[in-house]
């Protein structure tokens, strides 16, 4: 198998720290600051109402996507970059993954289509949500998770690239007015389409994924190795996608595009922490299999680069709220700089809680503590979430959010130093996790 003629060698190190860094800033600058271009225009457009229920179909489907997503983002990523040495590995690792992704796609637009013929509110955007539900398709075929294990975050940001750029031209000469929302929605989920099949040609082309059989039954074991990965992922989605419903269900639509267009811009704002998670934690897992004291000295030093650049991410975000409010989503949104501000802790918070959780409970095995520190969390959060909803409108919500990801880092602090006792001392953390 020639590997090399595609710039991908199966032995030796691979791309450098700093040329990933800069491809994942190139890739989430896409996937969050290319949509900004449209956002003004479908904010303005559509309106706060119709711009809410695009986002409510939105985020309705995104639990499908969970579905299909079933945590591979980080168990297929983990195994890939441990085995990227191993091509015939490599191979069994992403067949079995796309044959999973495509049954459980089929599994969860079959519970869609039930929900819809049973729940009134979703009867009533029926074709919104099944345009929206288009996307899935590039769900299944996307490779972000098998490029990001073998470092090759040039092609994942080339293809992101492309599929972003794909719909902005037609969006602005098809939609008009809010009645064009489903317009908008299709072109949305064309982007993704577009993402997934490029995404997929490009990990093709590193020949490292070729000559294996699919197998049903790999692909169900896939999904049963990945199960744990997939709860904590979902308990996750209790409170960074069931919120945008709840606006929505409990404080009309209005107070839902409000929410929706400062949840917008606090996606963005917390994309600028992503690349660095996203670079450092294949080489976290490869460092880990093969040194748990050189990977908790590597855990030590993003903890803090990390953590710095989050804090200062969310106190920018808290003084320029009116003004970016103002900017990218119009004077029809001026109540949504409150929003914003009560997001703005969240940004920090994840920033840490990433490093807690994708970045050291995964790498050293702690699913069952992962797992924990997100479920408990968001359970507690049904619990206040609609009060706040109820009394504050999005306000109210965005602040539950941030004292959700408060509580996920207390937890997860929790149970690294039950199990890691002491991380002052990386050698004898190392020796106790043993």
């Amino acid at each position: 198998m020639d590997c090399e003629r595609d710039g991908l060698r199966t032995r030796g190190p691979r791309v450098s720290l700093s040329r990933n860094l800069v491809s994942m800033y190139v890739w989430q600058g896409v996937n969050y600051a290319v949509p900004l271009i449209t956002l003004p225009y479908l904010a303005r457009v559509l309106e706060p109402q119709t711009f809410g229920v695009m986002g409510f179909a939105a985020a309705t489907v995104a639990y499908a996507s969970l579905v299909v997503d079933w945590g591979f983002s980080l168990s297929a990523t983990h195994k890939v970059a441990v085995e990227r040495d191993n091509p015939a590995a490599l191979a069994r690792i992403a067949w079995n993954t796309f044959a999973a992704k495509a049954m459980l796609a089929l599994a969860s637009f079959g519970v869609l289509l039930a929900l819809i013929a049973a729940v009134p509110m979703l009867r009533e955007h029926a074709g919104l949500l099944l345009v929206t539900a288009t996307g899935l398709v590039g769900n299944v075929m996307a490779a972000d998770w098998f490029l990001q294990g073998v470092e090759r975050m040039d092609r994942l940001a080339a293809a992101s690239l492309v599929g972003r750029f794909v719909p902005i031209p037609f969006i602005f000469l098809l939609v008009h007015s809010p009645a064009d929302v489903g317009i908008a929605a299709l072109l949305q989920a064309l982007g993704g389409i577009a993402t997934g099949l490029l995404s997929f040609r490009l990990a093709w082309r590193t020949g490292l994924i070729r000559g294996v059989p699919l197998s049903a039954r790999e692909a169900i074991a896939a999904i049963r190795g990945g199960a744990t990965l997939f709860l904590s992922v979902a308990s996750m989605s209790l409170y960074s996608n069931l919120n945008t419903l709840l606006v929505f269900a409990i404080a009309g639509p209005m107070e839902g595009g409000l929410f929706v267009g400062a949840d917008k811009l606090r996606r963005a704002a917390q994309a600028l922490i992503g690349p660095i998670s996203l670079v450092m934690y294949p080489r976290i897992a490869n460092t880990v299999s093969r040194s748990s004291a050189a990977g908790i000295v590597l855990i030590r030093r993003l903890l803090l680069v990390q953590g710095g650049f989050a804090l200062a991410l969310a106190i920018a975000t808290w003084i320029t709220a009116p003004l970016v409010v103002r900017i990218l989503l119009g004077p029809d949104f001026v109540a949504a700089t409150d929003v914003l501000r009560a997001f703005a802790p969240a940004l920090f918070l994840v920033g840490i809680n990433n490093v807690l959780g994708i970045q050291t409970m995964l790498p050293f095995g702690f699913r069952r503590e992962f797992l924990i520190s997100i479920l408990v969390p968001g359970a507690l959060g049904l619990l206040y979430m609609p009060v706040l909803a109820w009394q504050y409108g999005a306000v109210g919500v965005a602040a539950a959010l941030s004292t959700t990801e408060l509580l996920v880092n207390v937890v997860a602090g929790w149970c690294l130093y039950r199990r890691l006792g002491d991380m002052r001392h990386p050698a004898a953390a190392a020796q106790a996790m043993t």
